[in-house]
């Protein structure tokens, strides 16, 4: 406990600024390489960046590749956290990193996320100079119907013994859930069950983007923290690190504000033969309206793409030759 505190004492002394924190290994590397390319030479973020990594997950190659960018600089988490390396191997490294950087005004990013406009910009959103910590909502492709038995290649985790532990896990981490969480999730902490007709969301918060002023969020990271060091425990309710962050959050009593748009979807007819439209990209977050990033690789537009959004209602809108263009180049990269 001795050199943890050390550690973290190093951590926190360092360098006071703003930057992005990434999480990776060998087998992200290619995709987190045409992140940064295009981050650096489309967005042009003056951010630096640091990428952490657990004790070999980092080939000598794969972190030459990595330095070759700029403002850029390579960490091992187990210098900080003095853990063994497979204690990070998974989702659960992510719940350190707000604690390991030294900024103090961060953004972590995954390594397959592509920013379409500059990530910097969210420390001067209203919401995040309110509570110092904006997140995003994930899509609701997994819900609750409540039905007794789930065939568990079909269905997430979904069966209602399974929600009612999910349930039984939140209300006894929090017992009253603050005015930062978002009214449509408060069903946990009411007698509100799932059923055929009346499905309940499984997963709400998205952490390929999550935007914290550790000075104002020290608590709440130490509680993110915790859910994930005991990670076997906490993502038998949750999918990873995901939840964490707003249950950490919660836990410590601290402001947060979620972003109330869930990712868009783009659709677009680029093959006119066939009768159908075909789902090109699936995860594309959108702030005050505008395209803001989305995860996985892109891929290749026509002039007829269209934005389809959920806020309440589903609307769609068709996407400008500005934003098309600036998606067909973060594919050709």
């Amino acid at each position: 406990m001795k050199k943890l505190f050390l550690g973290l004492c190093l951590s926190l002394s360092l360098h006071a600024s703003s930057g992005i924190v990434i999480a990776a290994c060998d087998r992200y590397v290619d995709q987190l390489v045409r992140s940064l390319k295009f981050l650096k030479t489309e967005i042009n973020t003056s951010l630096p960046i640091e990428i952490w990594y657990a004790g070999d997950e980092l080939s000598d190659e794969n972190q030459r590749r990595l330095l070759a960018f700029d403002h850029l600089t390579l960490h091992d988490i187990t210098t900080i956290f003095p853990l063994p390396p497979e204690h990070f191997r998974g989702f659960q490294i992510k719940g350190y990193l707000g604690l390991a950087t030294q900024f103090d005004e961060f953004i972590i990013m995954d390594a397959d996320l592509y920013f379409y406009q500059k990530p910097e910009s969210l420390f001067e959103h209203p919401a995040y100079k309110k509570t110092g910590a904006f997140f995003f909502c994930d899509q609701e492709s997994y819900l609750f119907f409540g039905f007794p038995h789930v065939p568990a290649q079909k269905y997430h985790g979904g069966t209602l013994s399974y929600y009612e532990k999910r349930k039984s896990f939140l209300t006894h981490l929090i017992e009253k859930t603050s005015e930062s969480f978002p009214q449509k999730w408060t069903f946990y902490w009411s007698s509100i069950q799932p059923t055929p007709l009346n499905p309940i969301p499984s997963e709400h918060l998205e952490s390929g983007c999550v935007v914290i002023d550790r000075k104002r969020h020290q608590k709440g990271l130490e509680m993110v923290r915790r859910l994930n060091e005991d990670y076997k425990e906490t993502y038998k309710y949750v999918w990873g690190d995901k939840e964490t962050f707003w249950i950490g959050f919660e836990m410590a009593h601290e402001p947060y504000h979620v972003n109330e748009t869930i990712p868009a979807k783009i659709i677009d007819r680029w093959l006119p033969y066939l009768p159908f439209q075909i789902k090109k990209v699936a995860l594309v977050q959108t702030v005050d309206g505008k395209l803001f990033y989305q995860q996985k690789a892109p891929a290749k537009l026509s002039p007829s793409a269209k934005l389809v959004q959920r806020n309440g209602e589903k609307t769609t809108r068709t996407l400008s030759s500005q934003e098309i263009a600036l998606l067909n180049r973060a594919f050709e990269l």
